[in-house]
């Protein structure tokens, strides 16, 4: 009996089954494409003077998520996830992340302004919506002085 075979009895009766190895592949290269929108992670990298910033993300038509990673000073990380919606050239989301010096997760939001390639992280006035903080729509989001500029990298 070789890799591709198998001996199954059934109702006292003795089969052979035999699967050919490029079905095999055939079968799992279907499922790996289909399973797959053709969308692929970008990476970006910001640095403020002592704080990094690195974004891992997944960007759709309607919406984006991924992960975030803030350091502060190369001591406070603030790592975690990031969701959102894409509205026009501005991913408007939030961030939620844990301190590792805490066992509660703080969620904040945040807003990406699509620029060339980079990404621009916007201010706002953040209030809160049933207990969910958001930015203000009353008050613009302010994108003239961010505290991190993304720019594309390789891999992080």
């Amino acid at each position: 009996m070789s890799l591709f075979t198998k001996r199954i009895k059934h109702k006292g009766n003795n089969y052979l089954v035999a699967i050919h190895p490029i079905m095999i592949a055939l079968v799992f290269s279907v499922l790996f494409i289909g399973c797959r929108d053709g969308k692929s992670t970008l990476s970006y990298k910001a640095i403020d003077k002592k704080d990094t910033a690195v974004l891992s993300l997944n960007i759709h038509d309607k919406y984006f998520f991924g992960d975030c990673k803030i350091s502060y000073g190369g001591s406070v990380i603030n790592s975690g996830k990031i969701k959102g919606d894409v509205k026009g050239d501005t991913l408007i989301g939030s961030f939620r992340y844990k301190l590792p010096s805490s066992a509660y997760y703080n969620t904040v939001p945040i807003a990406l302004l699509k620029k060339g390639n980079s990404l621009i992280m916007g201010n706002g006035v953040i209030s809160s919506y049933m207990n969910f903080p958001i930015y203000m729509k009353e008050v613009p989001i302010d994108y003239n002085n961010p505290k991190f500029i993304f720019t594309p990298v390789d891999h992080l």
